[in-house]
């Protein structure tokens, strides 16, 4: 009998088959390499993300963050590329950059102090919303971002599953 791991098993969606890799490795060599000037270095392994519907708790807000609270270097892009149609609330929730360098000078750059008023600050919470967006986008399509922009995971309110990879490439300058 063969082996089928359990979806509550954290690593679960970070075990990718040879073939999966194979055509990420493709994507990243055909399609997002042409893209770049330079040599590039991408995480050897994307991140497969699912957003269910209701899948949040009623009141729960949208955890904006950006890759370099996380530890991600700041001259980092992100790719994400969705196997799903996404718009409304099956999408990444996104900011623009300017609007998020608007947001860190306004928490004086602390992190810790971002990471607090997304969470506690009410008018903080709106303003994100109100200045963030949804990305609409076709199956296969790829989006490109700064790994200073905010962005998060909304409340998906559609009947639909969003399914999306999410990988970083950073130039060999950078």
């Amino acid at each position: 009998s063969s082996h089928i791991p359990y979806i509550t098993d954290g690593n679960y969606f970070y075990e990718h088959d040879n073939n999966f890799l194979q055509n990420y490795y493709i994507l990243i060599k055909k399609f997002v390499r042409p893209l770049f000037n330079e040599k590039i270095f991408f995480q050897k392994k994307p991140t497969v993300r699912f957003n269910f519907p209701n899948k949040f708790l009623k009141n729960e807000k949208f955890r904006f963050h950006t890759d370099i609270m996380l530890g991600h270097p700041p001259k980092e892009i992100n790719l994400w590329l969705s196997f799903t149609k996404t718009s409304l609330s099956n999408s990444l929730r996104i900011l623009n950059f300017n609007d998020s360098i608007r947001s860190y000078d306004f928490c004086m750059n602390d992190f810790k102090n971002l990471a607090k008023r997304v969470q506690y600050d009410n008018d903080f919470y709106k303003n994100l919303i109100k200045k963030s967006y949804s990305l609409s986008l076709d199956y296969g399509k790829i989006f490109f971002f700064d790994s200073k922009c905010l962005h998060c995971t909304q409340h998906n309110k559609t009947n639909k599953t969003r399914i999306s990879i999410d990988t970083r490439i950073i130039t060999e300058n950078d």
